[in-house]
C-alpha cells in the first residue's frame, strides 16, 4: 500500500509538472545552439521568469513567418513575453514584445530600450556568437523590464503594433506623421496639374485648320495574318510555419481559445 502510494504522488506530481506550463524558452529549429548552450540559456531564462515575471523567448529558424500573430501562442499563460527571433535565411534578427492582458499600455520595454539591445547584441550576432547574444538578450530584457526609471510613455515610435483583443485584430502602423508630410504631395499634385492645363490650352491656341487630307480616298486596311499570344503567369507562395509543437525549458504545448492583450514588434537588425 505504501509504495503503492509512493508511485501515485510521484505520477501526480509530474503530471503537475508538464501540464502547470504552456510555455517554452528555446525553440532552436535552425540549430544554432549546442546542447549546453541550449540547457544554460534555458535556465537562466526560467531564472528571469521566476524572479520578475518576464518570459524570455529565443526563436531560431530559416524563415520566420507572421511572428506577431503567434505571439499569444508562445505566449501561453505568461502575462509578459519579449521575443529574440533569428532569422538565419534573411541573416536577420528581431525583438517582440507582447502583453496578454493590456497589450501596449502595459509594456515595460520602451522602444529605445530595444533599439538599445539589438545595438549591443550586433557584435555576437555577426561574429556567428549566438549563444552569447541570446544570453544578452535574456539579461538585458530583464534589466529594462525591471527598471522603471528607463520607461519613457510612448517611446513607441516606428514599430508595428497588434491588438489581440476577442472582438478585434487590428494592425496599427505607429509612425510619426506631420503637416508638411501632408501638404507637400498636395501642392505638387496642384502645380502639376496647373502647368497641364496650361499647356494644353495653349497647344489649342496655336492650332491651326488647314486643308483636310482624304484619308478615306488614298488609304487601305486588309487584315492578312493574326496571333493570339499569351503571357505567361508565374504565381509564388509562400508558406508561413505553424508554431512548434515542441518546447524547451517548460514542456507542454500552446494554449488555445480567444486571446487578448496586444503584441508589438520593436525592431530588427541584419547581421
Amino acid at each position: 500500500m505504501r509504495k503503492f502510494l509512493v508511485i501515485l504522488t510521484a505520477v501526480c506530481v509530474f503530471t503537475i509538472g508538464v501540464f502547470s506550463v504552456d510555455f517554452g524558452y528555446i525553440y532552436d529549429d535552425a540549430d544554432i545552439f549546442e546542447d549546453n548552450e541550449e540547457e544554460k540559456m534555458e535556465r537562466v531564462a526560467e531564472e528571469v521568469y521566476s524572479d520578475s515575471g518576464l518570459l524570455c523567448v529565443v526563436v531560431t529558424d530559416y524563415g520566420i513567418g507572421d511572428m506577431l500573430s503567434m505571439l499569444p501562442a508562445y505566449a501561453g499563460s505568461a502575462v509578459d513575453m519579449v521575443m529574440l527571433t533569428v532569422d538565419m535565411s534573411a541573416r536577420e534578427f528581431d525583438i517582440y514584445q507582447y502583453n496578454a492582458i493590456e497589450g501596449e499600455s502595459a509594456f515595460r520595454i520602451s522602444y529605445s530600450e530595444s533599439e538599445n539591445i539589438l545595438d549591443s547584441i550586433l557584435d555576437d550576432m555577426v561574429s556567428g556568437n549566438y549563444a552569447d547574444a541570446a544570453l544578452m538578450f535574456v539579461n538585458m530584457s530583464e534589466s529594462a523590464f525591471v527598471n522603471d526609471s528607463n520607461y519613457v510613455v510612448g517611446d513607441y515610435d516606428g514599430y508595428e503594433y497588434y491588438d489581440y483583443s476577442e472582438n478585434a485584430y487590428d494592425h496599427h502602423e505607429h509612425k510619426t506623421f506631420s503637416i508638411g508630410m501632408i501638404l507637400l504631395p498636395l501642392i505638387v499634385g496642384a502645380v502639376v496639374g496647373g502647368i497641364s492645363v496650361l499647356c494644353v490650352r495653349m497647344s489649342y491656341k496655336k492650332k491651326v485648320h488647314g486643308s483636310t487630307y482624304p484619308l478615306s480616298q488614298y488609304s487601305n486596311l486588309n487584315i492578312t495574318d493574326s496571333k493570339d499570344n499569351f503571357i505567361t503567369k508565374n504565381v509564388v507562395v509562400t508558406h508561413i510555419p505553424d508554431p512548434p509543437s515542441h518546447s524547451g525549458g517548460g514542456g507542454g504545448g500552446f494554449h488555445g481559445g480567444g486571446s487578448r492583450g496586444g503584441g508589438a514588434h520593436m525592431g530588427g537588425r541584419k547581421f
